[in-house]
């Protein structure tokens, strides 16, 4: 078992330098990080009871897109 996590160890560490060396992965990991953030930050606010201002501005104006779309 130590040596399966020993060698897990050595396999994540040599990726993480190497990602680390090459600025393509750093910035695809700082891409990943703002991405999961604004999803993070979109679900609390449409997720929430409505009894945010900025959930019930956004909700409205989806609602109102909804309709303009649905007269075409």
């Amino acid at each position: 078992m130590m040596t399966f996590i020993t060698k897990t160890y050595v396999d994540i560490s040599l990726f993480m330098e190497k990602l680390h060396k090459d600025n393509k992965g750093l910035v695809t990991i700082e891409y990943a990080l703002l991405a999961a953030t604004m999803i993070g930050i979109i679900t609390a606010v449409l997720a929430g009871d409505g009894t945010n201002a900025m959930e019930g501005a956004l909700r409205e104006k989806f609602n109102s897109i909804t309709e303009k779309l649905k007269s075409k």
